[in-house]
């Protein structure tokens, strides 16, 4: 396909597909196949882990750019010369272009998924592919609360999130753009208002949701619609934007890269993202794509231009497809992330499949004779047929890892009070089992007492003996609920009662700018609740942020403490293990060898955090208990000790070893 035929020669715009020969009259652009080489390069360079580009997740955005550009410009022009758009082509064009890899791929991972992944991970995984297969992965992850971020157990099928985005984008924006052609009486600078409208809007929800609801900020087309909508912005106002010498100055084409590269190295995984911070990739590339416009000077467009640049362009969106579940799917069977050796070198096999995928799928799909002669509704079919068929696959996948044990046939010594003494394999007598630690939560849960991240009111639940007038305040987030079946069994014997001031992804350490909204104001209520209350005791726990920041938040415990009643005892529970993902889904697949499910002590607990943690409570008077040479020995904390498993996932406390330390309490309950 030569330059004087298509807007694009290669890949998707993004990690979707953009038609290559729809305006036969718009000029090839190595830019923009040299965009894409940076986009795809900074996300495989990140998910690798190489530790100098944290924020390289913002090649994403670059993809959603360039996308709203090449598909706002074809569909406009389509508009401009006829009046009208041909929905059906459209959308058989896009189904050949995006779906024989991205099919390909996910049929690959689905049959590796169940070869090689955690049994334990089967339910998730199927349900994961389900939704890939089905166009709403974003979705489903935005429901799951998936931190992408921050995320230590992903999905296989997790980029196909941004798919996802765009292939919705796809579903809605040629009807928008066609009705608004017609609300604005065929008058171009007119649409430019209504998209701008589109991405103000976009872009205010997405920033009004990253701290409060980052999940659904992250994962949703309401809130990423305005990234693809900049794009679209960018094509509309082109024409004018393109008569202009110094629009197309090879210096704004620089600035716009700069700003790109300059996020990729810049921002990490405690960047709040999107929210305002996408503005600057995102701006960025729609600069540098812009300015690109004459195609011709420059060494910034020099290189965009070099063919090893422009070959990794053309395979970029293949290699999105294939680098993650090469990465993600060998990780899933350990504790630790992959080396960067074997995470570079997986990356190295993601080039030559994306090369061999883009020769052997891509390219002959998009002008197959069995589809392309035929009415667009073919294409669509086909479409549907392969959803179909992914997801009975995916069904049928997940029946080979559930045939497998869970346990082993050997029994453990019954353990009533934990110890950090490690069993080497999962016990036939495990306690909860492996098939039922993820529904193994402290009642709270079930009772609707343990407050969501977006409730503000109190639950008024209580525990331990009801009736009695003597009061425990059990008070934090996620990481003081798992104490609640110690708490409440200690509290009967003692006939106490435990008010439950508890709710998930809530810091009660009183920090600046610490928590969102909802936290803040739940925390408000909890303390002027305790204060009016006066209880005996106030049991606290929360989960201590990575030891780099404890000092922060021991200072902002120290701020708690001071909030708290002053004629209550405080006792701090102190923090326990967070492993690099969940210890359960790992000795799955290593029922004789739970050592590989362990992790060395000063990972998973940093003396700095714990130490944090004492300071504060010894500056303000409160009992410290500390639970770390009751989970870990000196150098390692397991996941089994004797017939108990210890974590439900990768952070918390199962029922049955919380149950286990009630010794470990019971001094801290004990009147003075």
């Amino acid at each position: 396909m030569g330059r004087d035929t298509a807007a694009v020669r290669g890949v998707p715009g993004s990690v979707a597909a953009v038609d290559v020969a729809a305006d036969r009259r718009t000029p090839f652009r190595p830019d923009i196949e040299g965009l894409r080489a940076l986009a795809v390069t900074l996300v495989v360079v990140y998910h690798a882990g190489v530790p100098w580009l944290p924020g390289g997740y913002v090649g994403v955005d670059v993809f959603f750019v360039i996308s709203g550009f090449l598909i706002t410009n074809h569909l406009a022009t389509e508009l401009t010369r006829t009046g009208r758009l041909r929905f059906a082509q459209f959308y058989a064009r896009r189904a050949r272009r995006i779906l024989p890899a991205s099919f390909l791929v996910l049929v690959v991972t689905t049959v590796a998924a169940a070869l090689w992944m955690p049994p334990l991970r089967t339910a998730g995984v199927t349900r994961e592919i389900v939704a890939t297969a089905l166009y709403v992965p974003n979705l489903l992850f935005a429901r799951q609360g998936t931190e992408y971020l921050a995320e230590t157990s992903p999905s296989p099928v997790q980029h196909y999130w941004s798919l996802g985005v765009e292939e919705q984008f796809y579903l809605l924006w040629p009807a928008a753009l066609a009705l608004s052609w017609l609300l604005v009486r065929h008058v171009r600078r007119r649409l430019v208002l209504v998209v701008g409208l589109v991405v103000v809007s976009s872009f205010a929800l997405g920033v009004l949701l990253t701290p409060v609801r980052p999940s659904w900020a992250f994962f949703s087309l309401p809130t990423r619609a305005w990234e693809l909508g900049v794009g679209g912005l960018a094509a509309l106002t082109l024409p004018r934007v393109a008569r202009s010498r110094v629009a197309r100055s090879p210096l704004l084409v620089a600035a716009g890269l700069a700003a790109v590269v300059a996020a990729g190295l810049v921002y990490d995984a405690s960047t709040p993202f999107p929210g305002v911070a996408a503005a600057v990739p995102v701006l960025g590339t729609a600069l540098a794509v812009v300015a690109g416009t004459s195609g011709t000077g420059g060494a910034v467009r020099r290189v965009l231009g070099w063919r090893p640049v422009q070959a990794v362009g053309r395979w970029s969106y293949s290699l999105y497809l294939w680098h993650w579940p090469l990465l993600v799917i060998p990780a899933s069977r350990r504790l630790a992330l992959l080396p960067l050796w074997q995470s570079v070198g997986l990356s190295l096999v993601a080039v030559a499949l994306a090369a061999a995928t883009y020769r052997f799928v891509e390219r002959p799909m998009r002008a197959l004779p069995a589809l392309t002669s035929r009415p667009p509704r073919w294409s669509l079919l086909a479409a549907g047929a392969s959803s179909v068929v992914v997801v009975a696959l995916a069904v049928v996948c997940s029946l080979v890892p559930q045939s497998r044990p869970l346990a082993t046939d050997r029994e453990a010594p019954v353990t009533t009070a934990v110890r950090p003494t490690f069993t080497g394999y999962v016990p036939a007598n495990l306690r909860p089992s492996l098939a039922d630690v993820a529904d193994d939560l402290p009642v709270a849960y079930r009772d609707g007492c343990h407050q969501e991240p977006d409730e503000t009111a109190l639950s008024g639940c209580s525990y331990g003996d009801t009736t009695s007038d003597r009061v425990v305040a059990l008070f934090g987030d996620s990481h003081a609920a798992q104490w609640l079946p110690a708490v409440d069994a200690l509290a009967r014997s003692r006939h106490l009662r435990v008010a439950l001031y508890t709710k998930s992804a809530c810091q009660v350490a009183i920090a600046p700018g610490v928590g969102s909204a909802a936290c803040r104001a739940w925390r408000e209520r909890a303390l002027r609740a305790m204060a009016e209350s006066a209880p005996e005791l106030v049991l606290v726990s929360n989960f201590m942020p990575r030891a780099g920041t404890s000092a922060a938040f021991g200072t902002g415990l120290g701020r708690l403490f001071d909030r708290l009643p002053s004629t209550s005892r405080v006792v701090l529970l102190g923090t326990t293990p967070t492993f690099p993902a969940a210890p359960a889904t790992c000795l799955s697949a290593h029922l004789t060898g739970t050592a590989a499910c362990g992790a060395p002590r000063e990972l998973v607990l940093p003396r700095a955090v714990l130490a944090a943690e004492r300071q504060a409570a010894a500056r303000h008077g409160a009992v410290y208990v500390d639970a770390a040479d009751r989970l870990c020995s000196a150098t390692t904390c397991g996941a089994i000790a004797g017939d108990v498993l210890l974590y439900r996932d990768d952070h918390h406390l199962t029922t049955v070893a919380s149950t286990g330390l009630e010794d470990l309490l019971a001094p801290a309950l004990d009147t003075p």
